[in-house]
C-alpha cells in the first residue's frame, strides 16, 4: 500500500515537474531515494531497533561473546572441561558485566561437582552484575543457599546469602520469602 502511494506521488511529481529531461531525472532521483530508504528501513528495522534497544539498555552487543560462548559450550559437550573453563574465563575478562558467561562457568563447576568454585563464581557474578533483574538475582541467591545447605552442609552460609536478598530488596516479596527460609533454618 505504501509503495503504491509512493508510485502515485512519483507520477504526480513527474507531471508537475514538466517534460524536460533534467526535471524528470531530479524527480526520479528524489522519489527513488525516498522509496529506497524506506525499503532499506523495512528490511533492517528489526536489526537496527534491536541494536538500539541493546545500546540503550546497557546490554553489550554480543555477537563475539555469543560465538565465544558457543565455542566454550562445544568444548564442554566434547568433555573438554579445562578448555571450556579457560574459554569462559577469557570471555568474562573481556565482558565483565555480562552474567551469561559467568553463569555458564558456574554451572560447569557445578556439573564437575566443584561446589566451592561454583559458589565463588556465583558470588563474583552477583557482585559484578548488579543490573540483573531482581527475580533472577533472587533465584540465583536461593540456588546458592540450596547448595550451601545440601552440598556444603553449611546453614550459617545459607543464612548469610539469604540475608543478601533482604539487604538488596528489603520491601519485596523476595525478602519475605528469604526471612521465612532463614526462620526455618534457625
Amino acid at each position: 500500500m505504501l509503495l503504491q502511494l509512493l508510485i502515485v506521488v512519483l507520477i504526480i511529481g513527474l507531471l508537475v515537474a514538466g517534460p524536460s529531461f533534467e526535471n524528470i531525472l531530479i524527480t526520479i532521483g528524489f522519489y527513488g531515494g525516498i522509496i529506497g530508504s524506506l525499503v532499506v528501513a523495512f528490511l533492517y528495522a528489526g536489526r537496527v531497533s534491536g541494536g538500539i534497544a541493546d545500546f540503550l539498555s546497557g546490554i553489550p552487543v554480543s555477537g563475539k561473546t555469543d560465538r565465544a560462548i558457543a565455542r566454550a559450550e562445544r568444548s564442554e559437550l566434547e568433555r573438554g572441561y579445562e578448555e571450556a573453563v579457560r574459554l569462559y574465563q577469557q570471555i568474562i575478562s573481556k565482558d565483565r558485566k555480562n552474567p551469561a558467561p559467568r553463569l555458564k562457568l558456574a554451572e560447569l563447576h557445578f556439573k564437575l561437582r566443584d561446589y566451592d568454585k561454583y559458589l565463588q563464581q556465583m558470588h563474583e557474578m552477583l557482585d559484578a552484575c548488579r543490573k540483573m533483574p531482581m527475580s533472577e538475582r533472587c533465584a540465583l541467591i536461593n540456588r546458592m543457599a540450596d547448595i550451601y545447605l545440601q552440598r556444603k552442609k553449611d546453614p550459617a552460609a545459607a543464612v548469610e546469602i539469604l540475608s543478601r536478598i533482604i539487604a538488596e530488596f528489603p520491601k519485596t516479596k523476595y525478602a519475605g520469602y528469604a526471612r521465612e527460609r532463614i526462620a526455618g533454618l534457625r
